[in-house]
């Protein structure tokens, strides 16, 4: 599992300044012409490119102008990449988890999701794993992130399954809650009974 989240979670985007040395050489611009339409030195470009400083967030409007690109061509954002990615994970996980492996498919969500924060299809599957467990704090977490799906725009398929697992979840909570205060209710009878005697 180790290797694979290897694999999925390395950074693979270029650096802005890389990206900005390749788009200006393709357009056979050298880094004195590039400052010249931005307003500003050569030296400047050149730490840009030597990745010791970057561009001011005002500049990308600009940048991306010049080279025809957006600003997430320029940021190293490749949103059919990143659904791959998510795909990828999403796969390896669900083959973990229908092999027994489900801690590892558990660690691999977690990783995917410091990755991808808003990836319901991962968030999805690790709340639906760990609404497994018997431990309320995990059990809690798994509400917690069905709510976070719920509230923040998942798809309606993605909420309406989160609902109903949602729903779910909360009753074995309020189910163990019911039989935890029975049993509570028990033991301090039995106390008093003890101390009437």
């Amino acid at each position: 599992t180790k290797v694979l989240l290897n694999i999925y979670l390395e950074e693979d985007a270029m650096s802005i300044g890389s990206t900005i040395k390749k788009l200006r050489r393709e357009r056979d611009m050298t880094q004195e012409q590039l400052a010249e339409y931005l307003g500003i030195t050569a030296n400047a470009v050149s730490q840009w490119e030597c990745d010791r400083t970057a561009p001011d967030i005002s500049q990308l409007p600009m940048l991306s102008n010049i080279f025809r690109v957006s600003a997430d061509v320029l940021l190293g954002i490749d949103v059919d990449a990143m659904d791959a990615q998510i795909e990828e994970i999403y796969n390896q996980v669900r083959e973990l988890f229908c092999t027994g492996h489900r801690q590892e498919g558990i660690a691999l969500c977690r990783e995917g999701l410091k990755k991808f924060p808003d990836a319901y299809l991962l968030m999805e599957e690790l709340a639906f794993n760990l609404s497994y467990s018997k431990d309320r704090a995990i059990q809690e977490e798994s509400i917690a992130l069905f709510e976070r799906i719920l509230a923040n725009g998942a798809e309606d398929d993605n909420k309406n399954l989160s609902n109903e697992f949602l729903e779910k979840t909360s009753e074995i909570i309020n189910g163990i809650n019911s039989a935890l205060e029975v049993q509570t209710q028990e033991i301090n009878v039995k106390y008093e009974n003890l101390h009437s005697l």
